[in-house]
């Protein structure tokens, strides 16, 4: 399968018609999710792996790891009326691209909490901080807990970017940022003012240490 082709089923997804504020749920953009985990496929962490995404929303990370070649790939999110969504398209569609979802696990938690058993990958798109500014390393603090190698979006500046080396480093994860995205937020919410916002975010990969 091509990047374009993961991109293009990824889009078909149905999107999520109230998304709320203070759980920060802004969809990932099928470009941008189809391309962090193709960049995970490409170093060997998806396929016949066990993946998990913390705060999968409507579950295009764990969908597009399923396709490349996941072995399981288990959604966590804190909303029931999220995961209820997830669940009818999942029902709906016993197979995407010739591909059993029945590989599919769904887990209504909160990912900054959880404790679940230890899987091979964890790729995330977390809340950025708008709303919160510690939530992302919450979800972070699991994902180093359950995982070996961690691929996680939070916001680009240089005062995080230290932050988040240093974190990881205290809990024995080397951290690399392999690309920078222009996210897009578009207008859901009342507040809004613009029909659609970018922010810079990195996305980063965490490697456990060697001991």
């Amino acid at each position: 399968m091509r990047k374009k082709d993961l991109e293009l089923i990824l889009e078909n997804i149905p999107s999520y018609g109230k998304p709320k504020l203070y759980l920060e749920q802004y969809i990932t953009p099928s470009s941008i999710a189809a391309d962090m985990v193709w960049e995970a496929y490409m170093r060997g962490d998806v396929k016949d792996k066990v993946v998990i995404d913390l705060g999968c929303g409507t579950g295009r990370l764990a969908i597009a790891s399923l396709l490349l070649g996941a072995k399981t790939v288990i959604c966590l999110d804190i909303d029931l009326e999220i995961m209820n969504h997830l669940h009818s398209f999942i029902m709906q569609r016993r197979g995407i691209n010739d591909v059993d979802t029945s590989f599919i696990e769904l887990i209504v938690s909160d990912a900054s909490r959880n404790s679940i058993r230890r899987v091979d990958t964890v790729i995330q798109n977390p809340p950025f901080g708008i709303r919160s500014t510690t939530k992302d390393v919450d979800f972070l603090r699991t994902a180093f807990n359950i995982a070996n190698k961690v691929y996680s979006l939070h916001r680009s500046n240089e005062d995080s970017r230290i932050y988040l080396k240093n974190f990881a480093e205290n809990h024995g994860f080397k951290a690399y940022i392999i690309k920078v995205y222009d996210f897009p937020i578009p207008q859901v919410h009342e507040r809004h003012r613009r029909r659609i916002y970018y922010i810079k975010v990195d996305y980063w990969l965490f490697t456990r240490s060697e001991r």
